[in-house]
């Protein structure tokens, strides 16, 4: 009865929506878990967004891990994944291994102790999260930083402690590439976000896959460099990336 409620108001205010309504339905009325869905947990225009934009020449990095995960490793040429949780960890290590994906690098970071965290994430530069008070999350963003500038095509902030990512995830990406923040309407990402005001940007609001309530994420594009830069940043990056 709520889904009938939420879906009614919302396609008098945005009819566009219907187009999806069927994929929303069949995710519903699956038995599939997270892990063996066929779309991460974006709004179907995210994910349409991105299927015609990534392939196997792509590299993508996550901050969080889970459905977003495999779906990326089946059409990406490499995945790396961070995740801080430990036990939905070593889930998401158990059905990789039992997809048999094998271009995925899944990372486990845990935050750590920080006597007087507040958990106040608004500044880019605290590694808070405010469900982790007097816990510190720089370990988990600046796993990013071992990889050269430039590196990957797609970079996607689903994680914790977003304003951080987004703080060093900007010199990581590629120009011209391709930077999703989900949850991208939170007040408390403002400053972050004013980082990406340069950049191209499409917010997304619509149905989630398996979720009774609508989703907001944001799409950002990083300004291009010319072909010849992009080359040459492309086969230094290439070089320089860890195993």
């Amino acid at each position: 009865m709520y889904a009938f409620v939420y879906w009614s108001i919302v396609l008098v205010y945005s009819p566009r929506q219907m187009r999806y309504i069927g994929r929303w339905l069949r995710s519903i009325l699956s038995s599939k878990g997270i892990f063996s869905l066929p779309a991460p947990l974006f709004p179907f225009s995210v994910i349409d967004v991105v299927d015609e934009y990534i392939d196997r020449s792509k590299i993508v990095f996550e901050y969080g891990s889970g459905a977003s995960t495999i779906w990326f490793a089946r059409r990406a040429n490499k995945v790396v994944s961070i995740e801080h949780d430990e036990k939905w960890y070593l889930r998401l290590l158990d059905a990789l291994q039992r997809e048999r994906i094998q271009n995925c690098r899944l990372l486990f970071c845990p935050p750590e102790p920080s006597e007087g965290t507040s958990g106040e994430n608004r500044d880019p530069r605290s590694y808070a999260s405010l469900w982790y008070p007097n816990m510190s999350f720089k370990q988990y963003v600046t796993s990013i930083d071992g990889y050269p500038d430039g590196y990957f095509d797609l970079i996607l902030i689903d994680g914790r402690s977003r304003p951080s990512c987004i703080l060093h995830a900007i010199p990581k990406l590629r120009s011209g590439g391709m930077l999703i923040l989900d949850d991208s309407e939170r007040e408390y990402y403002y400053r972050a976000r004013r980082l990406l005001a340069k950049w191209q940007k499409r917010r997304h609001f619509g149905p989630v896959p398996k979720r009774f309530y609508f989703g907001c994420s944001t799409i950002y594009m990083k300004p291009a460099l010319g072909v010849k830069d992009r080359d040459s940043h492309k086969q230094q990056s290439d070089q320089e990336a860890p195993e």
